[in-house]
């Protein structure tokens, strides 16, 4: 028997035996297999048409919502966490704090000793500058006649030089010899509560508002430019 007629025979054998049959329907399974897949997935037109027929069975009208209630029980949950886990924590933070506020600092200061500090905080600020730090900074008193006489008057602060009165970082106003308001940074604290700056002559600053400190006048207002020279320590 020659070679043509074995391959002639092993392929009838093979044909009678069904495997071609399996064949074929294992590949026109896997072939309705990927379409119907390519149909299902999210970029499909199938999947598209489904999601688009669901969306329009499955509108919710929010207007029938009772989100009112809702919202309503949720605060009175988070009410209850608050006043049940939370007050006494709260109420200690706040009054320890309270406490050191008032009670680290003096009720009253020299005006000198004011300028001094702040003098002394330029000078810090300018050794971090380096070479661009300017050698003096800027004190500035706003007064008339009148207040003078009283004890009243704007005391304006900056640690760079030559700023106008409204454009300094530190601003007080002083009443009858007391801080009467405190403004730093453009924050005013006269409607804040707590706790203001956490350090530092700011710190201090927020002190003398809240505790009403007497600023005692022991110099002229002639003689605050004698602090307004920090050195040239860069």
């Amino acid at each position: 028997m020659d070679i043509e007629q074995k391959l002639t025979e092993s392929i009838k054998e093979y044909a009678n035996s069904g495997k071609v049959e399996e064949l074929i329907n294992k590949r026109i399974e896997e072939s309705f297999d990927k379409i119907i897949s390519g149909l299902m997935d999210s970029w499909g037109p199938l999947h598209k048409a489904i999601k688009s027929e669901l969306e329009n069975h499955l509108t919710i009208d929010l207007k029938d919502m009772p989100f009112e209630k809702y919202r309503d029980s949720i605060q009175k949950v988070v009410k209850a966490q608050i006043d049940g886990r939370f007050s006494t924590l709260i109420e200690k933070e706040l009054n320890d704090d309270l406490a050191t506020l008032m009670a680290e600092y003096p009720k009253e200061i020299k005006l000198s000793k004011l300028l001094s500090d702040f003098q002394e905080l330029a000078r810090e600020d300018a050794s971090e500058r380096g070479a661009y730090a300017p050698e003096s900074c800027t004190i500035k008193v706003d007064v008339s006649d009148y207040d003078e006489a009283t004890e009243t008057y704007y005391l304006s602060l900056d640690e760079d030089d030559v700023k106008e009165k409204y454009g300094c970082k530190y601003r007080l106003f002083i009443y009858k010899g007391e801080v009467s308001n405190v403004t730093i940074d453009g924050d005013k604290y006269r409607k804040q509560l707590f706790i203001g700056p956490s350090q530092g002559f700011a710190r201090f600053l927020f002190h003398a508002y809240v505790n009403k400190v007497k600023v005692i006048k022991d110099i002229d207002f002639a003689d605050v430019d004698n602090y307004t020279y920090i050195g040239n320590n860069h």
